[in-house]
């Protein structure tokens, strides 16, 4: 891949996170409320806990909570954006964003042309392939647990 090793591979990921009220024995949450609060915790997650090939530079949670229809079921859902500027090592570092269902829209800052070696290609399909089993596996247990 010929990119600069210094400069890396900015990218600006928009991720909407669903606000899904939970019943609870005492008290009541709005879905908006619970869409701000699993914002927060993404937030914290993104600025706390480091992954290796990945730097965040920002995460802008100025963007409105909107809410929309779901065609399936009728009902309001409730979605908290954030907008996440990051610089990546590699172009498969980006592969983790790539199979979030919260992903929304993403941006490519820098470079702004890639050149990609069979080895390259190859590393990227193996880590999305790597990383999409795993998201799977983790669907099916919540769905067992259910």
């Amino acid at each position: 891949m010929i990119v600069e090793a210094q400069a890396g591979i900015r990218v600006r990921v928009r991720l909407d996170y669903l606000g899904e009220v939970r019943t609870r024995l005492f008290g009541h949450r709005s879905n908006q409320k619970a869409a701000e609060e699993v914002r927060e915790q993404r937030i914290a997650l993104f600025r706390n806990v480091p992954v290796q090939g990945l730097e965040i530079e920002d995460v802008d949670s100025s963007l409105e909570v909107y809410t929309i229809t779901d065609r399936e079921t009728g009902r309001e859902v409730v979605y908290a954006p954030i907008i996440v500027t990051a610089r990546l090592d590699r172009l498969e570092d980006l592969v983790p964003f790539l199979i979030m269902e919260e992903l929304r829209k993403l941006e490519v800052i820098e470079p702004q042309e890639f050149h990609l070696s069979a080895g390259d290609v190859q590393r990227l399909l193996v880590r999305m392939n790597m990383e999409t089993r795993q998201a799977l596996m983790e669907l099916a247990k919540r769905a067992s647990a259910r």
